[in-house]
């Protein structure tokens, strides 16, 4: 289990040194339950892989379908973008159809559609009217494939702490070395 103050990566790797991945598995994912009035609802993956390939979303699809399954719970999989079903160009919507493909290709037996926007995935009657195709069909998504680009910005903000890779925002040491004197305005300044 691990906090809001403690590094990923710090928390992640004993784990996978130790305990290993499964046979077989060759990538690994990160996964959040989110206990809902609806049901449980399922996040991958927001935690470890920045901007997956295709092949590397197929793996995660996969390996998300096996643990929800696990608990006994049906997965109805939502590949999620800012497109829906083609609506819009870039990487995202087309790493997303690739994977799809191959997935429906290799695991037909995995109910999985996308991409499409969260809204979309969660509400089955604005799906059915624009999307009758879905595959998911009259029932909302319970587990939702993410992707994440790195933001170059909040990746560099570390804490000024040479020793210290936590983020900024995360880190009590930078607000305690941050100057937080209060500054005099120009209009201030010239009238004392």
């Amino acid at each position: 289990i691990s906090g809001q103050n403690s590094n990923y990566p710090d928390t992640i790797r004993p784990a996978l040194e130790i305990i290993g991945k499964t046979d077989g598995v060759t990538k690994v994912a990160g996964m959040y339950i989110i206990m809902s009035k609806q049901g449980p609802l399922f996040f991958a993956d927001t935690t470890v892989n920045i901007a997956p390939t295709s092949d590397e979303l197929v793996d995660i699809v996969k390996l998300t379908h096996r643990m929800v399954t696990n608990l006994q719970i049906k997965p109805r999989i939502a590949m999620l973008s800012y497109s829906n079903f083609g609506s819009a160009k870039g990487t995202t919507p087309s790493n997303i159809r690739t994977a799809l493909a191959k997935l429906n290709r290799e695991n037909p037996e995995i109910l999985v559609d996308g991409e499409m926007q969260a809204n979309t995935a969660l509400n089955s009657d604005l799906r059915q009217e624009l999307f009758p195709f879905s595959k998911l069909g009259n029932e909302n998504a319970n587990v939702f494939i993410l992707i994440f680009k790195k933001n170059r910005r909040r990746s560099t903000s570390r804490c000024p702490k040479v020793t210290c890779t936590r983020r900024r925002r995360l880190c009590r040491t930078s607000r305690s070395t941050t100057s937080t004197a209060p500054t005099r305005s120009p209009r201030a300044a010239r009238t004392s």
